[in-house]
C-alpha cells in the first residue's frame, strides 16, 4: 500500500515538472512573437486622426512591435497630415502603410503618408496620387497662390521620396500634373514596396526587411511569429471623431446658437440655454479638429444678432433678409473660402482635400432658420397688435391666479391664460381673485382684489 502511495506522489511530481517546463517553453516562444498593431484610417484625415496615431506610436515606442496603418482616404487636413508625417519620421518603431481594401485609395494627403512610411504597400485595384493643390472646397486655386503652395508641397514630397529611396519624379508628378497611379503602376515605378492581397500576406512579405527608424537605428522586421492586434480609437477619440464630422459640427453650432438666442428672447426657459451652451461647447471641440474659417463662424453668429435687431425695430424685414444671407453664406464657407480671395481671414490653402458641409444639411437648416425667423417676426407683430388692444380692454378686469404669484406666475382672465406679476411684488396664493393694475409687454401687473374673494 505504501509503495502505491509513493508511486502516485512521484507521478504527480513528474507531471508537475512536465507542466512547468511546458509553461517555460511557451513563455520563451511568446517572447519571440512580434506584435503587429493595426490602425484603420477610413475617411478624411483630421487632427483627431493624428492624435489617435500618436497615442499608438507612443504606446509602442520602446518595443520591438510593428505598426500598420490601413489606409483608405480621399485626403484631409494639412495640419493633421503634417503631424502624421512628423510622427512617422520620428518613430522608433516601423510604420507600414497599407492601402486597403481593394477599391480604396491614398489620394491627396494619403500620398504624402505613403511616401513618408518606412514600408508602403497596396491591395490590388487601389490607387494613390492626385495631390495637386486645391482650396478647402476642392476648387482650383488662383494661379499665384497655386504656384506658391505647389512649390512647398513639391519640396516636401521630394524629401520624403528621397528619404525612402522612392521615385522622386513620379511622386512630384502627383502634385505638378495631378497624376494618379494604380497599384501595379506604383509598384513597377518604385513608388511602393509591395502589392498584397491581405495583411497576412503583407506581413510574410516584409519578414527580414531592414528599415531606418527616426533615431537612425537599423531595425530588422521579424514576422516569423506574429500576432495582429487591432488598435481602435478609445472612447474619447471616438466621441471627438464623431463631433468633428463637418456636418455634425455645423449642426451643433447652428442649433446651439439658436437655443441660446431663444433663451435671450424668452428669459427663464433655462433648458434651452443649458442645451445651447452644451451644443456650442461640442461644436467648438469639433471646430478645433477641422480647418475652420472663423470668419464664417462670425457670419453665423452675426445672423442671430441681425434677427434680434429685426425684432427690436419696426420695419419690413430688410435686416432679417440680411440675417438669412449671413447665415447661408457663413455655412457655405465655414470650412474654407480660399477661392474667394477678397474675404478677410482667408485660410492658408492646402495641397490636401479639405472639408465642407453637405449641401442638403445647409439647405434644410437654412429652411429651419428662415421659418424660425418669419414665425418669430409674425408672432411679435401679432403680439404688438394685441398689446394695443388689450391695453384698453384688460385694465381693471378681474382674473383668478392659476399658480402662486411669487411674484411671477399665471392668471386666468377672459378665457385666456396670462403671464402675470404681483404689482407690489408680494406673494399671491393660487386661486385668488386679482385685479389688473397695468400691462407691460403682455405681462399683467395685478394686485389682490379688494373683496379678496377665494375660489
Amino acid at each position: 500500500m505504501l509503495v502505491k502511495i509513493l508511486n502516485i506522489k512521484y507521478l504527480i511530481l513528474l507531471l508537475s515538472l512536465a507542466f512547468l517546463f511546458f509553461i517555460i517553453d511557451v513563455l520563451n516562444t511568446d517572447s519571440d512573437i512580434t506584435i503587429v498593431n493595426t490602425i484603420s484610417i477610413d475617411g478624411p484625415i483630421k487632427l483627431n486622426t493624428a492624435n489617435y496615431i500618436e497615442r499608438i506610436i507612443l504606446e509602442n515606442q520602446n518595443s520591438n512591435n510593428i505598426i500598420v496603418l490601413i489606409l483608405n482616404t480621399p485626403g484631409g487636413s494639412y495640419e493633421a497630415t503634417r503631424k502624421i508625417i512628423e510622427l512617422i519620421l520620428a518613430s522608433k518603431v516601423p510604420i507600414i502603410t497599407y492601402v486597403s481594401p481593394s477599391g480604396g485609395q491614398a489620394a491627396s494627403a494619403g500620398t504624402f503618408i505613403m511616401a513618408a512610411s518606412h514600408i508602403s504597400a497596396m491591395s490590388p485595384f487601389t490607387s494613390l496620387g492626385s495631390a495637386t493643390p486645391v482650396d478647402i472646397d476642392g476648387e482650383d486655386l488662383p494661379k499665384t497662390l497655386e504656384n506658391k503652395i505647389s512649390k512647398d508641397a513639391s519640396a516636401l514630397i521630394r524629401e520624403l521620396a528621397k528619404a525612402r529611396n522612392k521615385n522622386i519624379e513620379l511622386f512630384e508628378s502627383t502634385i505638378q500634373q495631378t497624376a494618379s497611379f494604380n497599384s501595379n503602376e506604383a509598384l513597377e515605378s518604385n513608388m511602393i514596396d509591395y502589392i498584397s492581397n491581405d495583411l497576412n500576406a503583407l506581413l510574410d512579405s516584409v519578414n527580414g526587411e531592414q528599415v531606418t527608424l527616426g533615431s537612425n537605428s537599423q531595425f530588422i522586421i521579424n514576422t516569423d511569429n506574429f500576432v495582429i492586434i487591432n488598435k481602435n480609437m478609445n472612447l474619447n477619440e471616438k466621441i471627438i471623431d464623431f463631433i468633428s464630422n463637418p456636418n455634425i459640427t455645423f449642426l451643433f453650432l447652428t442649433l446651439g446658437a439658436l437655443l441660446i438666442f431663444i433663451e435671450i428672447l424668452i428669459p427663464g426657459t433655462i433648458v434651452s440655454g443649458v442645451f445651447g451652451i452644451i451644443l456650442l461647447i461640442l461644436a467648438f471641440i469639433g471646430l478645433n479638429n477641422l480647418p475652420v474659417n472663423y470668419f464664417a463662424v462670425i457670419m453665423i453668429i452675426l445672423a442671430l444678432v441681425l434677427i434680434y435687431i429685426e425684432f427690436s425695430i419696426a420695419g419690413f424685414g430688410i435686416v432679417g433678409i440680411m440675417a438669412i444671407f449671413s447665415f447661408v453664406f457663413g455655412a457655405i464657407v465655414l470650412f474654407g473660402n480660399n477661392s474667394i480671395t477678397f474675404l478677410p481671414n482667408n485660410i492658408e490653402s492646402t495641397v490636401f482635400m479639405g472639408f465642407n458641409v453637405n449641401f442638403w444639411i445647409i439647405f434644410i437648416l437654412s429652411i429651419i432658420f428662415t421659418s424660425f425667423f418669419f414665425y418669430l417676426i409674425y408672432d411679435i407683430r401679432k403680439s404688438e397688435k394685441q398689446k394695443k388692444r388689450y391695453n384698453f380692454n384688460i385694465l381693471n378686469q378681474i382674473g383668478i391666479t392659476t399658480s402662486e404669484l411669487n411674484p411671477n406666475g399665471f392668471i386666468y382672465l377672459n378665457d385666456e391664460i396670462w403671464s402675470a406679476e404681483s404689482y407690489d411684488l408680494t406673494n399671491i396664493p393660487i386661486n385668488t381673485s386679482v385685479r389688473v393694475k397695468a400691462i407691460d409687454d403682455l405681462i399683467l401687473k395685478v394686485y389682490i382684489n379688494s373683496k379678496n374673494d377665494k375660489i
